[in-house]
């Protein structure tokens, strides 16, 4: 599996360096830490749940996601020379991340699941 930066580095060749380079520089606004990865650090939200494949938390996360080193080539080539969906993709997720994870969304989400557990275990009481 690709779990980091330099691993799909490794599966570029020419322009397609700097075309991926450049779209990682335009992650800034995202705070990943000093010696964090994004590509590591998007892993990490996908093994712990936040993101997922196949569901509705960020739209085309099919088509930009990779598990190998075959399938990564291929998400990467089929945007590398398309700057108008590449830009597409990037204004849809943009956008379903602000509506997704506001301070206030995630705050409702936290008291939705303690006031479904409570329920469970008034019911088992």
């Amino acid at each position: 599996m690709v779990n980091q930066t330099a691993q799909v580095r490794k599966q570029l060749t020419g322009d397609a360096i700097d075309v991926f380079d450049a779209i990682i520089a335009g992650t800034s606004s995202i705070n990943w830490g000093q010696t964090e990865d994004p590509v590591g650090q998007v892993r990490c939200w996908e093994e712990a749940g936040v993101l997922f494949a196949g569901g509705d938390t960020l739209p085309g996360l099919d088509g930009i996601s990779f598990v190998d080193s075959g399938s990564c080539r291929c998400a990467i080539e089929r945007y590398i020379d398309d700057e108008s969906a590449r830009g597409e993709m990037v204004e849809k997720q943009r956008a379903r991340v602000v509506e997704r994870y506001t301070f206030v969304k995630g705050v409702g989400r936290v008291v939705e699941e303690i006031h479904a557990r409570l329920l469970t275990e008034a019911d088992g009481v």
